[in-house]
């Protein structure tokens, strides 16, 4: 499974589980284990766009400070 495919997967994970922690009918308990799987998946989710925007934008020619930077210099 690529990342693509993982965050797809997590983001839809997250679509079902905010249904569940918003549906009255349901227990407060579940409820709450779902906000908490929320929060341990939107986690997961920035680590795993972080580090390919890391890696590949310093093979890019680094982030958009020094982008910045460099184009401003003469």
């Amino acid at each position: 499974m690529t990342t693509v495919d993982r965050i797809r997967w997590i983001e839809q994970r997250i679509r079902h589980l905010e249904a569940v922690r918003d549906d009255e009918s349901q227990p407060d308990d579940h409820r709450a284990a779902a906000e908490a799987e929320i929060q341990r998946w939107r986690a997961d989710a920035r680590y795993r766009w972080h580090w390919p925007r890391r890696v590949f934008g310093r093979l890019l020619g680094g982030d958009r400070a020094s982008s910045a930077k460099k184009a401003e210099q003469p």
